[in-house]
């Protein structure tokens, strides 16, 4: 199985992108992951997709990113072998 993403960060640039990132970095085989994000206080969703090979990272960005708001983000890894997913976190853009 793909490892379980952990360690989730994320980082407001200049109000305009939000960016998260996790780990593992690096998979032994290829893998996709999903970004799962809540916004508008919960009311809205929507995701972001990248792989191993751009990296274990996925960035949101305007309109969508409107501080003051509360996102809860998840990830899910998927490879040949199965599904590993996140526990969710929590942010709250004026914080980050």
């Amino acid at each position: 199985l793909p490892a379980k993403p952990e360690n989730i960060s994320c980082i407001l640039y200049y109000k305009k992108n939000l960016t998260c990132t996790w780990s593992p970095k690096k998979e032994i085989n290829y893998t996709t992951y999903v970004v799962n994000r809540t916004y508008s206080f919960g009311k809205k969703r929507d995701i972001c997709k990248a792989n191993s090979s751009t990296g274990a990272s996925c960035s949101f960005f305007r309109p969508t990113i409107t501080p003051p708001d509360f996102f809860t983000i998840k990830v899910k890894a998927e490879n040949k072998d199965g599904v590993a997913t996140s526990d969710i976190t929590h942010w709250t853009l004026n914080d980050i």
